[in-house]
């Protein structure tokens, strides 16, 4: 619109000057046009108005008809220009949407939030930690070869608030070795060797029982070293000897502590009963 003004306020610079130079109406015509801070707009004035201002009824048609054509023009143009704006404006928001649209979908999917995830994951993370705190612990303690030491073990265990099940368990091992000589022809040759054996300050008895019958016995010993000593010494003195070692069946005991309404041993307590039984283990357990 700025424009269209433009071009009237040249159209009307150029209808003075024409007057001007035709010698045209006195200065009080031209007032009259002036009159006013506002200009009065050429075409809306009468060819007689017209003819009046330029002394020409034909300038002032010409001049007319050009100073409408071109403000229709420049209205085509500034109309054409301002609808750019407004199309794009009114498009925005529908890409905005278009972009949005996702989002919108997931929230009406249920999809949880990124702090909503963290804050869920927290939350179970912290349960989780509450259930092992809260989880009863047992223990298992054991296990002990030798009978004796199992009793005063389980005195002490007895302290601990908890309730102390004893269990045994039997295996089969390798045991002491037995020094001895191969079974002899019969009964009486068994029993001949032994009284040689005794001459000789070797303490030993017949065998009578099967897998060793009618052989003789030179002792039994938990030690390697003395078994293999006196093995030594009877081969010394011409007897033919041996040693095996005899299978032996051991006594395992073991300890479980189980009482789910009992607080955990203190450390104090465990520490007590490494230090009085180090041979043995301690795990603890789920009840």
């Amino acid at each position: 619109m700025m424009k269209a003004v433009t071009y009237m306020l040249a159209a009307i610079c150029v209808v003075v000057s024409i007057m001007w130079l035709t010698d045209g109406p006195s200065s009080s015509a031209v007032e009259t046009v002036r009159e006013g801070e506002s200009l009065t707009l050429l075409y809306e004035l009468s060819d007689a108005e017209l003819a009046s201002l330029t002394g020409d009824e034909v300038l002032a048609n010409k001049v007319m008809e050009e100073v409408v054509s071109e403000a229709e023009e420049n209205a085509v143009v500034e109309t054409e220009i301002d609808i750019e704006p407004e199309a794009a404006v009114e498009e925005s928001p529908v890409e905005t949407a278009a972009e949005e649209s996702p989002a919108e979908t997931l929230v009406a999917e249920g999809v949880p939030s990124v702090e909503a995830a963290l804050a869920k994951e927290a939350a179970l993370s912290e349960v989780s930690e509450n259930e092992i705190e809260s989880e009863p612990v047992c223990y298992e303690v054991g296990e002990v070869r030798d009978p004796t030491v199992a009793v005063d073990l389980g005195v002490e265990l007895e302290r601990s608030g908890y309730d102390v099940v004893r269990s045994v368990r039997f295996v089969e091992e390798l045991g002491p070795y037995m020094v001895h000589t191969e079974s002899q022809a019969s009964p009486a040759a068994a029993s001949a060797l032994v009284e040689a054996l005794r001459k000789d300050g070797l303490e030993s008895i017949m065998m009578r029982e099967p897998p060793y019958q009618n052989g003789v016995s030179l002792g039994v010993f938990q030690s390697d070293e003395n078994s293999a000593s006196l093995v030594a010494h009877a081969k010394k003195l011409g007897y033919d000897v041996q040693r095996r070692r005899l299978p032996e069946e051991v006594e395992l005991i073991k300890f479980f502590l189980s009482n789910p309404q009992a607080k955990a041993i203190a450390d104090s307590f465990w520490q007590k009963i490494r230090s009085e039984f180090p041979e043995i283990q301690i795990e603890e357990k789920s009840c």
